[in-house]
């Protein structure tokens, strides 16, 4: 189904004394920022407005996060994405403190919460710089799956954890994050110098099958000016960082008008990571403004990049896979009626007309091609009528169905059936 972003907007808490030149409304989900003159404002309005006083877990709450757990046991992809300027509480809006949970503590509460007899819950961390994506978890020495995304033309390996608790999910995101890279900035002592991307890959059980869905929290590095970092490695790493959301900027774009296609993927390592779940999945950006006066350059750059984003619509697709024994079902089932359709096409070609022969003939290859997929073997098509083998002519017997292909928890009688 069709749906469209959800888009939020929330303030970092500041001083009580600071002159803030960004409000909000929550009744009306307006956002009120001081224009060019003292005397003019801009008004936007979004999904939703947290003010300064909004804790995580009411925002959780408010943003309907509970149904988006809820779609990702169904089987679909959902997105949460922290973006705002350095030093705008992105960081703590993902992962909080000691005294205040953050979302990943409430998603990964809900989650578990949920898992019925039989499901799984995976966690994977991955941080992500412009050209670059570093496993966290590998040497976690819990039980794990592999895993691999595409990046620049390669395949990049990462594992996922097994997990069965919130404190566990926890100790090993604690334990991942340490090693997160960070700097020191003109707004920001300790500021997020790479992207951090945090899956949780659950597996729920259904009729014939099982129902995989995936969310993604991503909590993106900052945008900033270079001229804010003192060093000249602080200076390339903002490049690098603007240079990674200018990409996202354009996909996020894209969308509007539900253009994605697999060039987007090639865009750097946070578009390559991040293709599926936009391509097929919900998203809910959550963009974080500080109110202050001498922060009103990023607050409005913010503002304007989320109001873009309103136009965003999705299309969510649920994943279901069969299990071995009915995926060998329903290809049993489909080579026995291509082998019907080839005895068909065969037997129309020998008695239609010399102008039917050249499309018959097509046809008859594309059902040997999808055979040859099955079975993992050629298959070649018999002769025209007229025509003939180098050994025996086989114009005028049935085609033999191929071999059942050798599929793991297949069943197999042992011998070949002739249709």
């Amino acid at each position: 189904r069709r749906e469209a972003a959800q888009i939020a907007i929330r303030l970092r808490p500041v001083p009580a004394d600071a002159v803030r030149a960004v409000e909000v409304d929550p009744t009306s989900q307006r956002v009120i920022c001081q224009g060019d003159y003292d005397d003019y404002a801009e008004e936007y309005t979004f999904s939703q407005t947290l003010g300064e006083s909004t804790t995580t877990t009411s925002a959780y709450v408010d943003l309907g996060f509970s149904q988006r757990v809820s779609s990702v046991f169904q089987g679909c992809n959902e997105a949460v994405l922290a973006y705002g300027c350095t030093g705008s509480g992105k960081t703590f809006t993902i992962f909080g403190n000691a005294h205040r949970p953050g979302l990943l503590t409430l998603f990964a509460q809900d989650i578990l919460a949920r898992v019925p007899s039989g499901g799984q819950v995976l966690v994977s961390c991955l941080e992500l710089t412009h050209a670059a994506v570093t496993d966290r978890l590998g040497d976690s020495g819990l039980e794990r799956q592999q895993g691999s995304v595409m990046v620049g033309g390669k395949q990049v390996k990462f594992t996922a954890v097994v997990v069965h608790s919130v404190r566990q999910v926890l100790a090993v995101l604690d334990r991942a994050i340490v090693h997160r890279r960070v700097g020191s900035t003109t707004y920001n002592q300790c500021s997020s110098r790479s992207h951090v991307l945090i899956r949780f890959h659950v597996r729920v059980p259904v009729a014939k099958g099982e129902a995989v869905g995936c969310l993604s929290v991503v909590d993106l590095a900052g945008c900033e000016r270079e001229v804010h970092n003192a060093t000249d490695q602080g200076r390339q790493e903002a490049r690098q960082i603007n240079q990674s959301l200018t990409q996202l900027n354009r996909t996020l774009l894209k969308m509007q008008t539900r253009e994605l296609d697999p060039s987007d993927r090639r865009q750097g390592a946070l578009n390559a990571v991040l293709y599926d779940s936009f391509k097929d999945g919900g998203i809910c950006a959550i963009f974080c403004i500080d109110p202050r006066l001498d922060r009103l350059a990023e607050a409005r750059h913010t503002l304007a990049m989320a109001t873009s984003c309103l136009a965003i619509r999705t299309v969510k697709r649920v994943n279901r896979h069969p299990t071995r024994e009915t995926q060998a079902d329903l290809s049993d089932a489909r080579m026995g009626a291509l082998t019907r359709q080839l005895q068909a096409l065969v037997s129309e070609r020998r008695v239609g007309a010399a102008e039917q022969a050249e499309a018959l003939e097509q046809r008859i290859q594309e059902v040997c091609r999808e055979i040859e997929v099955l079975t993992g073997r050629s298959r070649t098509p018999a002769p025209r009528a007229g025509s003939r083998s180098p050994t025996r002519d086989r114009s005028a017997a049935g085609p033999v169905r191929p071999a059942a292909p050798d599929r793991p928890g297949a069943r197999s009688s042992g011998r070949r059936r002739t249709p």
